[in-house]
């Protein structure tokens, strides 16, 4: 009985340690829809931008910044508010300005966001929405520039056209004293 209790506990802290949390510094950007599956909110999303505010929680100043807008092929929605609870919820509160409708209050779950693709779904998971990040940009291969192998440098980091006797260069990277 002591090993299956143990074993469970093992699992589940396993479990626990290895799932992924997100953060609202996750979301900071422009997001573009890219697909989308199922009745999702009352509004069609077709952009969700964040701005950095993160350093600073609630108002933002008696709410003259915005953590972002969402945008729809017809409107802009200023997020109001914007937190990651627990279990990876997005709580979201938007309300577009001079429109005398109550404010949108809705929350979505963050399945995952990997290479600048944003994956949501429902809070009941009948519906998906996955965003691609607008300034993502892919690195295929990085390759070491050795055009410059007979550059040499001072310490105050000028092109040096001749070398002089007991002076202290910088060539590739490493210092050198010229003999």
């Amino acid at each position: 009985m002591k090993r299956l209790l143990i074993s469970l506990i093992c699992i589940f802290t396993f479990a626990a340690l290895s799932a992924q949390n997100y953060s609202e510094l996750d979301l900071i950007g422009e997001w573009n829809l890219s697909e989308e599956n199922g009745y999702f909110i009352p509004i069609t999303v077709t952009k969700l931008n964040v701005n950095d505010y993160s350093y600073i929680d609630g108002g933002y100043f008696g709410g003259k910044k915005k953590w972002g807008e969402l945008k729809t092929s017809s409107s802009t929605w200023p997020i109001e508010d914007l937190f990651v609870s627990n279990g990876n919820i997005l709580h979201l509160t938007c309300h577009r300005e001079g429109s005398p409708t109550t404010p949108l209050k809705f929350r979505l779950i963050i399945k995952s966001i990997e290479s600048g693709v944003l994956t949501l779904t429902s809070i009941d998971g009948s519906s998906i929405k996955v965003f691609k990040k607008e300034d993502t940009t892919d690195i295929a291969s990085a390759k070491e520039d050795d055009s410059d192998n007979n550059v040499y440098y001072n310490l105050q980091g000028m092109k040096i056209n001749n070398l002089a006797n007991q002076e202290v260069y910088i060539h590739n990277g490493k210092k050198y004293t010229s003999k």
